[in-house]
Order: C-alpha cells, then structure tokens, then sequence
C-alpha cells in the first residue's frame, strides 16, 4: 500500500511540479525530466520512511510487552534510518519507472 501511494506520489509530483529555474537551458528535455523524477520519488522516499520510522519507534513504546531493544534505541536514530531507507527506495523506483517508460518507447 505504501510502495503505490509513493509511486503516485512520485507521478503527481512529475506532473504538476515545475522546476524550471533548477534546471539549465542547456539540458536536454529528457535529462531534466529524468532529473525532476528521481529528485521527486527520493524526497517522497524520505518523507514516508522517516515518518514509518518514527511510528516504528513509537508503536515499540506503547506495546504490552516492552522489550530491552526497545528502551535502548533511540528514536532519531530509527526515524534516520528509516529516512535512508526510504531515500533508496525513491531513487530506485525513480529507475525502475524510467527504466520501464524507456522501455515502453
């Protein structure tokens, strides 16, 4: 559910967004929207997987049974590792998507 809502994310963000004053003028069309995707799907990437790393950190807290690992790790930390995680996997599913659109053409 979250690798589709990311993916559409990604696909909104494509769309709508113009970064035209990041690009050069003399960049090609292509670069600047391959560019655009893989910056767009890796800020995505970073926003849900520091926030499911938070929760994760939080949602250790709150159970029943809480464990030694739980009260030792530090929930910055694990929001940190989730934002990497998450910034892996937009740059990743960026390729993947232009990889599959190259393809298509």
């Amino acid at each position: 559910m979250m690798l589709t809502f990311a993916a559409k994310m990604c696909k909104v963000v494509e769309n709508q967004l113009l970064l035209s004053y990041l690009t050069h003028p003399s960049m090609d069309r292509k670069i600047q929207r391959l560019l655009l995707l893989v910056v767009s799907c890796s800020v995505t990437g970073v926003i849900l997987g520091g926030t499911a790393g938070w929760a994760e950190s939080n949602l250790c807290l709150q159970d029943s049974k809480v464990t030694n690992e739980c009260l030792t790790q530090d929930p910055i930390e694990k929001t940190f590792q989730g934002m990497s995680t998450g910034l892996l996997a937009g740059t990743g599913a960026a390729c993947g998507a232009a990889w599959h659109l190259r393809q298509e053409d």
